[in-house]
């Protein structure tokens, strides 16, 4: 019997929609954020669609071109509204986990139960 489909979302998905949210509150256009991280514009538009991903060094650089301290950085911020999501029941697929059964949740839809926790 086929498991019952459970509406998720990525953890990847949230970094970036957290990425987009912080770098819009900062008045900071994509193309000057991926010039400031030494980035092309396209994998700063692929990090904000969940669809992208970047190493530890580059990870630091964006939590400081984007002026977050250690303790309310990008990752505690991800942890959090995953959390968040995750009390809301829906599933949140951390990198490494794989899924077919699930049903993926739109940006909009993610964006608006993010906001809430804001």
């Amino acid at each position: 019997m086929t498991p019952p489909l459970q509406a998720t979302t990525t953890y990847r998905s949230v970094l970036g929609h957290i990425i987009k949210r912080i770098r819009s509150e900062k008045d900071i256009s994509q193309g000057d954020l991926a010039f400031r991280l030494g980035m092309s514009q396209a994998n700063i538009s692929k990090l904000e669609r969940g669809a992208g991903s970047m190493s530890v060094e580059q990870l630091l650089r964006l939590n400081r071109t984007l002026g977050l301290e250690p303790a309310e950085g990008l990752l505690h911020q991800a942890a959090e509204a995953c959390e968040h999501i995750e009390k809301r029941g829906i599933k949140v697929i951390w990198p490494g986990e794989e899924s077919t059964t699930l049903s993926m949740i739109s940006s909009n839809a993610l964006a608006t139960l993010l906001e809430r926790t804001e």
